[in-house]
């Protein structure tokens, strides 16, 4: 049942991207902006699927790599740096308004979900620095990459190349930042070393579903952006 969920959660995350694309560059900004809040907080969640474990973050960062290739893609490569940008001024605010919502002291009815929110947060403040430096290393190189491909390469043509071989990179990087830092010392090495190669597996069959949104976002154009091919 796991793996139906996985597939589910997979094509929701990719889903909600497009539609808040379809809406407009700022919608898209606010739904990027949710789900990598989103990410950080169920990262230490270890979930199974096919036999094999993986972090439930996974699904929902690789996910993030849609919205940055359609900036890029639409509105230009600064787009895409300024919604990484806001990301992190984000991630930041919420770790410093969590961690000082805990210093007041609750009633004893509200005592347990103090408790529950001092487990969620405390474990969410490590996890946070682990994913600012590979939220940082991953997306930026994606855009990067994405815009060499696309001027030195392709073009217009081949959007799957450039799609596919930015989040590749990217991911692959990410990982080798992220899980080490976010995990090490928390859990036996191999776990570790399991969930950050299937983590890594993970993103990249979410890197793989995805292109096909990417084609279809030209199906998907905001209003915005077809007056301005109009003008």
């Amino acid at each position: 049942m796991n793996e139906l969920y996985f597939l589910f959660n997979i094509l929701i995350s990719l889903l909600l991207i497009l539609i808040s694309f379809r809406m407009g560059k700022y919608y898209l900004f606010g739904c990027f902006l949710t789900m990598y809040i989103v990410t950080d907080l169920v990262a230490t969640k270890v979930a199974s699927i096919f036999g094999y474990n993986f972090s439930m973050g996974a699904i929902f960062f690789a996910a993030l790599f849609l919205a940055t290739d359609l900036l890029s893609e639409h509105y230009g490569k600064k787009e895409a740096i300024k919604v990484i940008n806001l990301g992190l001024v984000s991630i930041l605010s919420f770790l410093v308004l969590s961690q000082s919502s805990l210093l007041i002291l609750p009633i004893d009815s509200s005592l347990s979900i103090h408790t529950s929110l001092q487990i969620i947060f405390s474990s969410f403040s490590r996890i946070t620095i682990a994913s600012l430096l590979a939220y940082s290393v991953g997306n930026y190189s994606d855009i990067f990459i994405f815009d060499l491909i696309d001027k030195k390469f392709t073009g217009k043509k081949w959007l799957w190349l450039r799609n596919n071989g930015s989040t590749f990179c990217s991911q692959f990087l990410n990982t080798l930042t992220f899980f080490p830092i976010a995990f090490y010392g928390t859990m036996p090495k191999s776990l570790l070393l399991e969930i950050a190669i299937v983590g890594h597996c993970v993103k990249l069959t979410v890197a793989i579903l995805d292109t096909p949104f990417v084609y279809f976002s030209y199906y998907f154009l905001p209003k915005e952006l077809k007056d301005k091919k109009v003008n």
